[in-house]
């Protein structure tokens, strides 16, 4: 678990948190994971709501935490390279894209693989054009259903109501 601090002036600086660091104005509680979430500040109100995030503090100055981090990029490269080199910093980055792009085209392989052979060679689920077609049946369903709902209820009308001409 890390606590981290971040401090917005002409920079924005990030620091471990410890008893030696003065108070917050505003404190933000949440797993790392939801770090990319808070770059939208519409999105406070329904995350405090879900317990995903805790605040402590002026929520005006967790909004405007959000915008700013909204407006910002790590620049991941540029940070390695004070620890690795330019060199080695921009190969290890380009290899972490490469393999990234590759395991995002195969994940999308595999699921198309996966739903190509549950529809065509196990006819498990249907194709594409039989779900068109149920689906356009479905609607003309819903159609005929409400049409007659109509008539049913002009003809409860029609019986309910008190008629001047006698029988019909």
């Amino acid at each position: 678990q890390w606590e981290l601090g971040l401090k917005i002036a002409e920079r924005i600086e990030l620091f471990p948190v410890n008893e030696a660091n003065p108070a917050f104005d505003c404190t933000i509680q949440c797993k790392s994971l939801l770090l990319p979430k808070l770059k939208d500040a519409s999105l406070l109100p329904e995350l405090i709501k879900s317990g995903e995030l805790e605040l402590e503090g002026n929520i005006q100055i967790a909004s405007r935490i959000a915008d700013g981090l909204g407006k910002t990029r790590f620049d991941s490269e540029e940070w390695l390279s004070g620890y690795l080199g330019d060199v080695p910093a921009h190969l290890f980055c380009a290899g972490i894209k490469r393999l990234t792009s590759w395991l995002e085209f195969r994940r999308q392989q595999s699921q198309s693989d996966v739903v190509e052979w549950l529809q065509d060679e196990i006819r498990l689920l249907p194709m594409a054009a039989e779900l068109k077609i149920q689906a356009q049946a479905l609607d003309t369903l819903a159609t005929q259903v409400s049409q007659v709902e109509l008539r049913i209820t002009r003809l409860c009308q029609a019986l309910n109501e008190p008629s001047d001409k006698g029988p019909t």
